[in-house]
């Protein structure tokens, strides 16, 4: 089968096809199955189109929650409970507790404390990137 051409489409009331000076415009119910070559066309065929607008824009919506990305956060922030996001800067992992923690707790710790620490074990941040690395691979 092959898509239809524009000159294939009719309007879904009056059946006018769709030709150089007449212009057919989708349902403005967003179901994507009918076109109409004019307003009052679209008015006059609703009662008849309603239900099976109705019933196809409930499956498209469907459709587009299933076909959402798998991730679109690393988790919740061990703290806050607010999801981490995907961008990297906005968090950071601590090895002391193999955690990561969103910016905005790791911010708040500091303010609180003075200090760079872990917010969520208290611990302090590491001074070289040889002690990261050792926490790091003893698990925290």
């Amino acid at each position: 089968m092959s898509a239809k051409s524009d000159e294939d489409e009719v309007c879904a009331c009056c059946g006018i096809a769709a030709v150089d000076d007449i212009k057919l415009e989708e349902c403005n119910g967003g179901c994507d199955l009918v076109k109409y070559c004019s307003d009052k066309c679209q008015e006059n065929h609703r009662e008849q189109h309603e239900e099976e607008c109705n019933q196809r824009k409930a499956e498209l919506h469907d459709k587009e929650l299933f076909t959402q990305p798998e991730k679109t956060c690393y988790g919740e922030c061990p703290i806050c409970f607010l999801p981490i996001p995907l961008d990297q800067s906005k968090s950071r992992f601590h090895s002391c507790c193999c955690k990561v923690v969103c910016e905005g707790c790791c911010y708040a710790d500091f303010k609180s404390s003075g200090r760079i620490r872990c917010p969520f074990c208290r611990e302090p941040a590491s001074d070289t990137q040889e002690e990261h690395n050792k926490r790091i691979r003893r698990g925290g």
